[in-house]
């Protein structure tokens, strides 16, 4: 009920042009039922980063094995690149997905993981409760936890972004909408997808925050620019 709930409260606000929530919605379905039947005695190795996304997985997927005699492994790609790839802080992954797979093998070759205890799966276990719970619809990762926030905590760093690029065109005109979001998702010290910013974006529109250019309901190709 709750997948469910999910995607249709994205099917509602995100554009979907090229329909891949229902392919989505499959393979998360797919996943959890793999998870559910895999036999006693399974090991995990879960991969993860410092960001509200995958830290929220972590929790759901701890989740989802609770009670199962399994053995799971905890692969922080976060700590593991400040150790092994950049431990001079000259760069900061925020997410998995930014790391070479080259440094992936040499954070795994080297066996930058801990099994996670009874204690930690609890732990993890009440957190994921507790994150179910709430009703806000954003999480973001600050002061080493997941925390959630109302729907429009980024607005006012989105509107930011666009006086700045207005400022270095030195003109209030029109630009194109993706150029904003890229910008949004560039300078954020969070992982957002740009999915979510977009939606956000229309929203500032109806607000009459932007002026848009083009058929920004419909689809995620349209220019904008501030009032």
């Amino acid at each position: 009920t709750g997948l469910r709930t999910r995607f249709d409260w994205m099917q509602e606000r995100m554009t979907d042009e090229f329909e891949e929530l229902a392919d989505q919605q499959k393979s998360v379905k797919k996943a959890i039922g793999r998870l559910l039947f895999m036999p006693e005695g399974s090991r995990f190795v879960i991969w993860c980063c410092d960001n509200a996304d995958e830290q929220t997985g972590l929790r759901y997927v701890t989740y989802l094995l609770k009670g199962k005699v399994c053995d799971i492994s905890l692969v922080n790609t976060t700590e593991a690149s400040e150790d092994l790839i950049c431990p001079k802080n000259t760069y900061k992954p925020l997410h998995t997905g930014e790391i070479a797979p080259e440094k992936l093998q040499t954070i795994y070759r080297d066996g930058f993981r801990r099994v996670l205890t009874d204690h930690d799966r609890e732990a993890l276990e009440m957190e994921w409760m507790a994150l179910s719970e709430r009703k806000e619809t954003v999480r973001l990762w600050k002061d080493g936890r997941v925390q959630p926030f109302p729907e429009d905590c980024l607005d006012a760093f989105i509107i930011g972004q666009a006086k700045k690029l207005h400022r270095e065109l030195r003109k209030i005109d029109y630009m194109l909408s993706a150029r904003l979001i890229g910008e949004v998702i560039g300078q954020l010290d969070q992982y957002i997808g740009d999915t979510f910013i977009e939606y956000r974006l229309r929203k500032l529109i109806r607000k009459a925050v932007f002026e848009a250019e083009g058929d920004w309901p419909r689809t995620a190709f349209y220019k904008i620019r501030l009032r």
